[in-house]
């Protein structure tokens, strides 16, 4: 994970999003600072600024960092703080990020997971060489991230792989005789966390 800088909410989201969530949740007795009912189904009214997240934060999933490809359908509206358990904050653009389905599902209603928006520089490591993360224990945040890589399973065979796959393109990149700059902004489209690892650790030279 990387350092994140809150976009302005979209100049139509109070419109297409916060009234018409707002309006559901008074119709229905929702309370808002009250978890609401375990079945509770809450009207997807987020998705209508899925493509306004996808173009601001430039479609890295804020979890794995790794790009999502828009046309597999592969993006979500993560609540960072989940709706279930906040009522109040479903319909608030301040509440979501970015994430790919499979992280999304795995988080669920966790709430003791670091705010995507609270990261830190040098907070999440990488080992290169095998695509394993891991939080600096000199941070001061170390607890809640590394916390967040083990109940997001953030080191899981398929996220180590598509990191190790990263650098390995990087690196046939430049052996078949693509430029470095051009080698490097590759990378950086595919994983901007492996990109900056990759450039804090002297590798992209």
């Amino acid at each position: 994970m990387i350092p994140l800088v809150r976009s302005r909410e979209p100049d139509n989201f109070d419109c297409k999003v916060r009234k018409k969530g707002l309006a559901f949740l008074s119709s229905n007795g929702i309370q808002l600072n009250v978890s609401a009912p375990s079945n509770t189904q809450f009207q997807p009214y987020w998705t209508a600024c899925k493509t306004d997240l996808y173009s601001l934060y430039q479609g890295y999933c804020a979890y794995t960092c790794l790009h999502i490809h828009e046309m597999t359908g592969a993006s979500t509206v993560e609540h960072i703080k989940p709706k279930r358990l906040f009522p109040a904050l479903a319909y608030e653009w301040m509440n979501y990020c970015l994430a790919c389905a499979r992280i999304n599902s795995k988080k669920g209603e966790q709430v003791d997971l670091i705010n995507p928006f609270d990261v830190v520089d040098d907070l999440f490591l990488l080992k290169l060489e095998t695509g394993f993360m891991f939080a600096n224990a000199k941070n001061s945040l170390f607890d809640i991230a590394d916390k967040t890589i083990t109940n997001l399973d953030l080191n899981n065979q398929t996220w180590c792989k598509a990191r190790q796959k990263c650098l390995v393109d990087f690196i046939d990149n430049r052996q078949n005789g693509l430029c470095l700059e051009a080698a490097k902004r590759r990378l950086k489209e595919a994983s901007v966390f492996v990109w900056r690892e990759a450039e804090r650790q002297g590798y992209l030279k």
